[in-house]
């Protein structure tokens, strides 16, 4: 047995090879870009539906949403990420209330549409469990 070989609870490994605070920053960073809430909050006691990608490049667009009730397909979310808004591009939807399609800003591909009070409706997205 090497003097600098680690024993890991799963097996041995070289010194050099392990580090010990790697889980908890690891667990630290999952927290902060991934699983966090998307207002600043790392709390994680949020209910999502689904995670939400991106259909062409499979970029996450969104941790935190709500599966609408009777299209299983659309869902609705508040905190989005790599989105953007085709600001150039207005439409006023059946209750008159102005709505703007909303893109991923990796591949440009629509994703949905966003109305005025910060809401994003998603229904070209492939939702995964959570």
């Amino acid at each position: 047995e090497d003097d600098a070989d680690i024993d890991t609870g799963v097996g041995k490994v070289g010194a050099g090879f392990y580090d010990e605070a790697e889980d908890a920053e690891n667990d630290e960073w999952v927290l902060e870009n991934l699983r966090g809430n998307g207002n600043g909050s790392n709390k994680v006691d949020v209910k999502s539906d689904a995670q939400l990608c991106c259909p062409c490049c499979f970029t996450i667009v969104c941790m935190d949403c709500q599966q609408h009730v009777k299209y299983s397909n659309q869902y609705r979310a508040v905190f989005v990420r790599n989105c953007n808004l085709r600001d150039n591009e207005k439409y006023v939807d059946v209750n008159g209330s102005s709505i703007t399609p909303v893109i991923c800003s990796h591949c440009e591909t629509e994703l949905g549409v966003a109305d005025g009070n910060g809401v994003y409706e998603f229904f070209n997205v492939l939702p995964s469990a959570v």
